[in-house]
C-alpha cells in the first residue's frame, strides 16, 4: 500500500461518527486546539500542543496500537527547562491514561537537532475511534495531547514549541515519529504545537494609570 499524503484533511475536524475498526496511522497534524501562552517555574503537566491522527480505513489488521512516540521542542528551550513531558492518546472515552515520556538527548531531524523526549511501549487499541469524514468514511482519527512540567529554574524568556520531528532522510520511507503495530509512521513533515514562552514572572494590567486613580494588577509566578 502507498500512503498517500492527503494535505487537505490537515485542516480538516473531527467528525462524529459510528465506531470503526481501522489502522495503520496515515498522518498526523496540529489540531490547534493548544494555543501559544506563558509558562513559569514549577508549572505541573502544562498543555503544550495537540495532534490528531488519522488511521487507514481499509487497511488491516483492525486494531490500532501506538508502539513508539517521539516528540521534540522546536523552541528554544533545552532539557534543563523542561522537567519532564507527557503524553496522552484519546478519543471520545477511550484513553491511554497519561504516559511518560523519557529525555534521549538531542534528535538530528530534517530540519535541524532539537532536544527529545521518547517512549515505547504498546497502547490500548484506538481502532474503533470515530471518522473523520462521517459519511462517506475515510478512517478514524485519534488525539495526541502533549504536556509539560517547567523546570524549577528554568531560563527566562526561552520557548516551548513541541512538535512531532521527521527524518526523511534516514528513513524516507516511514519519515515520521509516532509509530503503531502495522508498522506505520507519521507525520509526512515536521508538526510544531504552539510556541510558548516561558516567564518567572508576568505581571497582568495597566502600565500607566491618571493621578489618584487606583489601579489592579494580576501577578503570574512559579
Amino acid at each position: 500500500m502507498t500512503l498517500l499524503r492527503v494535505g487537505i484533511l490537515a485542516a480538516a475536524t473531527l467528525a462524529a461518527g459510528a465506531a470503526r475498526a481501522d489502522s495503520c496511522a496515515m498522518d498526523a497534524w496540529n489540531n490547534g486546539t493548544v494555543v501559544g501562552a506563558f509558562l513559569f517555574p514549577n508549572w505541573y503537566r502544562a498543555p503544550v500542543a495537540s495532534f490528531d491522527v488519522w488511521e487507514c480505513d481499509v487497511c488491516t489488521p483492525a486494531n490500532e496500537n501506538v508502539r513508539a512516540i517521539t516528540v521534540v521542542n522546536f523552541g528554544s528551550a533545552v532539557a534543563a527547562d523542561i522537567a519532564n513531558v507527557y503524553w496522552v492518546a484519546s478519543c471520545g472515552a477511550t484513553t491511554t491514561g497519561t504516559l511518560t515520556l523519557t529525555y534521549a538527548g538531542v534528535y538530528a531531524e530534517d530540519g535541524g537537532s532539537y532536544p527529545a523526549w521518547t517512549w515505547s511501549g504498546s497502547t490500548i487499541d484506538l481502532g474503533a475511534c470515530p471518522d473523520l469524514c462521517g459519511t462517506p468514511p475515510c478512517g478514524g482519527v485519534f488525539t495526541i495531547d502533549i504536556y509539560a512540567t517547567i523546570a524549577s529554574c528554568p531560563g527566562q524568556n526561552v520557548t516551548v514549541s513541541m512538535g512531532l520531528p521527521v527524518n526523511s532522510l534516514n528513513n524516507p520511507a516511514n519519515p515520521g515519529s509516532i509509530w503503531d503495530n502495522y508498522p506505520c509512521a507519521v507525520p509526512w513533515f515536521n508538526s510544531a504545537g504552539p510556541m510558548h514562552t516561558i516567564y518567572w514572572a508576568y505581571k497582568d494590567g495597566p502600565d500607566v494609570i491618571a493621578p489618584g486613580d487606583t489601579a489592579t494588577y494580576t501577578i503570574y509566578y512559579g
